[in-house]
C-alpha cells in the first residue's frame, strides 16, 4: 500500500474529488480504502479498455537548444509540472473511483479505475476503461495545449 500512495502522491486532484464527491466512490469515505484496480476486467466497460500511448509534440527538438545544466533543470520540472498536471487534473475531470463485487462473492473493492503505466517527461501511458477513453484525450489534450505555452514551442507544420 505504500508503494501505491508514493506512486501516486502527485494525483492530488484526483483525490482531492473522490473527496469532495462522496457518490465518487459509491459511499466510500475513506479515502485509504479505494485501492488499485487489480485485474482489467474492473477497468473494462463492458469487456473493453481503452489505452492511451502519447508522446508531446516538439518537446525533443527543445533539448539541443539548452544551454546550461540550469536551463535543462529548469525545463525538466516545468515538462514534469506540466505533464503531471494534465494527467491527475484529467483523471479527476473524467473518471470516478468504481466498485465491484469481487468474483467469489466477496465484498465489493472500491478502486481507481485506471492504471497509469507510464507518465514521464512528455510521454504517458494510460489503461482506463473504454467508455472514457475519447473524453479523457480530449481532456488531455485541451490541458496540455493550454499549458505548453511558455514551455513548449508551437508545432511547425
Amino acid at each position: 500500500m505504500e508503494k501505491y500512495k508514493e506512486k501516486y502522491k502527485e494525483q492530488a486532484p484526483y483525490l482531492e474529488t473522490i473527496r469532495a464527491d462522496k457518490q465518487a466512490v459509491s459511499g466510500e469515505d475513506d479515502i485509504k480504502k479505494i485501492l488499485r484496480a487489480e485485474t482489467l476486467e474492473e477497468l473494462s466497460s463492458n469487456g473493453y479498455v481503452g489505452v492511451i500511448a502519447a508522446d508531446g509534440d516538439s518537446v525533443g527538438s527543445i533539448l539541443p537548444k539548452l544551454k546550461s545544466l540550469a536551463e535543462y533543470v529548469h525545463f525538466s520540472r516545468k515538462l514534469h509540472d506540466l505533464s503531471t498536471g494534465c494527467v491527475y487534473e484529467s483523471l479527476a475531470t473524467v473518471l470516478r473511483a468504481g466498485r465491484k463485487e469481487q468474483p467469489d462473492g466477496e465484498e465489493k473493492r472500491c478502486f481507481h479505475p485506471f492504471e497509469l503505466v507510464a507518465l514521464g517527461g512528455d510521454d504517458l501511458f494510460l489503461i482506463l476503461p473504454a467508455k472514457s477513453t475519447l473524453a479523457m484525450v480530449q481532456e488531455i489534450t485541451r490541458r496540455w495545449e493550454e499549458g505548453r505555452a511558455g514551455i513548449i514551442p508551437p508545432r511547425q507544420e
